[in-house]
């Protein structure tokens, strides 16, 4: 399999399943899906406070309830490797709501990665489908390091398979990355 197909396969996978849980969940006018949200916390920058909610609808008591479609890596998808020119790219089995990507050098202007970020969140909801589904991530951390890697993980929600080929062209030509990991933990 190529890196595309991996990646196609995966977030069709997941926004697959998406589509089936919303679909088999009961009739409620109050839910709304992909409804994007900002948390008020003043620790975190733009763009780490938006989150895409995959679900939320008002309770009978009028509180919210937020809920989160989950879906673990498939079993049967086994570790493998591809190289792009000086690239190395290692992928583990990994879920598109939940995918660690970790890179070997620090970004020298994380503006640019926050500007696709931005732009990946469709804070304007330009990109919603004719289906409803948002077309975009749901959520990402700030960047970490443990000295040798960097790493964020993003929940690619609705998104298409381009936007985490985009990422990763992004840390090849832009970073200029050696090595790029992709990868999930189940639950």
């Amino acid at each position: 399999m190529s890196l595309v197909s991996i990646i196609s396969a995966e977030r069709e996978r997941y926004v697959s399943y998406f589509e089936t849980v919303v679909a088999g969940i009961p009739a409620n006018p109050s839910r709304v899906r992909e409804l994007l949200i900002s948390i008020n916390n003043d620790a975190l920058e733009y763009p780490y406070r938006y989150v895409r909610v995959d679900l939320v609808e008002k309770r009978e008591d009028g509180s919210d309830l937020i809920s989160e479609v989950w879906l673990d890596p498939p079993e049967n998808m086994e570790a493998t490797g591809f190289q792009l020119g000086t690239v190395t790219i290692k992928i583990y089995p990994f879920t598109w709501c939940s995918t660690q990507i970790a890179f070997d050098r620090s970004l020298p202007d994380i503006a640019k990665l926050e500007g696709l970020l931005m732009q990946w969140l469709d804070t304007s909801d330009a990109s919603t489908g004719p289906s409803g589904v948002a077309n975009a991530i749901h959520e990402v951390t700030p960047i970490e390091t443990n000295g040798q890697l960097w790493f964020l993980t993003i929940d690619f929600g609705t998104a298409p398979a381009d936007v985490l080929l985009d990422l990763i062209d992004f840390l090849a030509n832009e970073v200029l990355v050696e090595r790029i990991v992709i990868a999930s933990h189940p639950r």
